[in-house]
């Protein structure tokens, strides 16, 4: 089961990689024995490495944004494989009724993006009880 979300934000990572085949490999070493993650298009996205002069980079491109994210957890894996070590980058999701849910990625790990609600620096709950 899956339901629409757009991906927000940076759709670009610093990368360790210098050839396609990179990609392939991590992808392949990090999905092994999962039947339904074959090839990275699965993921909804094609990963695009470019070389600037700062370094090298990782493109996420797609025809559609806004698509059924069944593997956005899979996807921060994979980012996390893939980022060059001392890098960040994120990934950001807002769902089909404005719920936000997302990552925060480095080359050591993943972790949640925790949205948090304020009304002039004050917890929403807080904010709410303190007009009784």
């Amino acid at each position: 089961m899956g339901y629409y979300s757009t991906l927000e934000g940076a759709h670009s990572f610093r990368t360790w990689c210098r050839s396609d085949s990179d990609i392939r490999q991590v992808f392949k070493n990090c999905f092994a024995g999962h039947a339904e993650l074959q090839e990275i298009d699965d993921l909804g996205y094609d990963l695009v490495l470019r070389k600037e002069k700062e370094g090298h980079f990782i493109d996420l491109e797609s025809d559609e944004y806004t698509q059924k994210h069944y593997y956005a957890d899979e996807l921060a894996d994979l980012i996390k494989g893939l980022i060059e070590p001392g890098a960040r980058t994120y990934l950001i999701f807002t769902g089909e009724e404005g719920e936000k849910y997302g990552y925060a990625i480095t080359s050591e790990g993943t972790d949640c993006i925790e949205f948090v609600c304020r009304v002039n620096g004050q917890l929403l709950d807080d904010w709410m009880d303190s007009a009784a």
